[in-house]
């Protein structure tokens, strides 16, 4: 009886152990910004595009890369946007960012210069420039060393430039491999 009783508690407790892990998160390799849920301040490709036409530009589309193309995107704040994702393997990975580009109506203004920052797990990994004549082709692909995530996550901070301009990402990913444009 006693001898039944402890094999009961021994099941159960590698049952409850197994439900536990089971119910661990799977791995997040991509992230889809402009999302309800994520309770970011979202924007539509039609927002976006009023407000680039008032600035004699043009919105480049939401890159069909990874079926996660849905016209919606997220603002990034002044103070930046975080978000983790999982490293898909324990060497060097590219951080894809697609952001929210914009093309020039007629010849570009010498006008002013934007930036974001690109922060892996605290280090700047990239800084990524816009304005001035110089346009993004979004996705950007940023190599991220296996030394900026040695736990296998990357915990990713976006800071962007102070100003008036409005730097928004539709969504990122993380690949082994460089693709091709």
């Amino acid at each position: 009886m006693r001898r039944t009783a402890h094999f009961t508690i021994l099941a159960l407790t590698v049952a409850a152990l197994s439900a536990l892990f089971a119910e661990e998160a799977a791995p997040v390799y991509e992230i889809n910004f402009g999302l309800p849920e994520q309770g970011g301040s979202l924007v539509t490709r039609h927002e976006l595009e009023l407000w680039a036409r008032n600035r004699n530009m043009l919105v480049r589309p939401d890159s069909p890369r990874r079926n996660l193309q849905d016209e919606l995107a997220e603002v990034i704040p002044e103070t930046g946007l975080e978000f983790t994702l999982d490293m898909p393997g324990t060497g060097r990975a590219y951080l894809y960012l697609d952001l929210v580009g914009y093309e020039p109506l007629s010849e570009p203004e010498t006008g002013r210069v934007h930036w974001l920052e690109v922060f892996a797990n605290g280090k700047l990994v990239a800084t990524l420039y816009q304005g001035g004549g110089a346009f993004l082709q979004p996705p950007i692909a940023v190599l991220i060393e296996r030394e900026h995530a040695m736990d296998r996550k990357l915990r990713v901070l976006l800071r962007p430039s102070p100003g008036d301009g409005t730097v928004a990402i539709w969504d990122a990913y993380v690949s082994r491999y460089l693709e091709s444009p």
